[in-house]
This record gives C-alpha cells, sequence and structure tokens, in this order.
C-alpha cells in the first residue's frame, strides 16, 4: 500500500496546486513588501490563506486515494479468498490458490 505522505506529494504535484502555490508566493512578496506600516500586519493573511487551501485540497485528495487503495486491498483480498479450489495431488486432497494449478 502506497504510504499517505506519497499520496500527499504527489497531490501537490497537481499543476494547480503548483500555480496557486506561486500565486500564493508572489501575493505574500508584494504585499509585504509594498504594503504601508498600517497594513503590514494583515497583509500576510491572504498568502497564508491561498497556501491553507491548497494544503486542504491536498489533504483531502491524498485521503481520498488512500481510503480508495485500501478498500481495494481490501477486496481484492476477498477475491483471493474465493479464489482456492481444492485439488488432489499424489492422491491427498490439497486447498490451492487458482494460480497454482
Amino acid at each position: 500500500m502506497t504510504p499517505y505522505w506519497r499520496l500527499f506529494l504527489n497531490a501537490l504535484d497537481d499543476f494547480m496546486l503548483k500555480f496557486l502555490s506561486v500565486c500564493a508566493v508572489v501575493q505574500l512578496v508584494i504585499e509585504v513588501s509594498f504594503a504601508d506600516a498600517s497594513h503590514r500586519s494583515t497583509s500576510w493573511i491572504e498568502g497564508f490563506a491561498i497556501f491553507m487551501g491548497v494544503f486542504i485540497v491536498a489533504t483531502v485528495g491524498s485521503f481520498n486515494d488512500w481510503q480508495k487503495e485500501k478498500q481495494f486491498l481490501r477486496l481484492q483480498a476477498e477475491s483471493d479468498k474465493d479464489n482456492n479450489m481444492t485439488v488432489i495431488r499424489n492422491g491427498v486432497e490439497e486447498v490451492i490458490h487458482h494460480n497454482n494449478i
């Protein structure tokens, strides 16, 4: 099973999330650099909100992928369990997986 952190990094590899991250950095640099003194203490909020949006989207997407993979592996194990067959080899009855026939 793919680790959650790898699914999270794969989710961050999306073009739109990369684009939004670059926009957040640009917004932070512009707002913090060119804001007047009275606005400077809150100018970081918009860029931070964009980063939080990117983080939330990547977290939800990777969690959904992790859940799907977990369910697929569970269903595959259930399917493999049903693929056992009883055969007679050398006069002895054995239960084996259908791939071993």
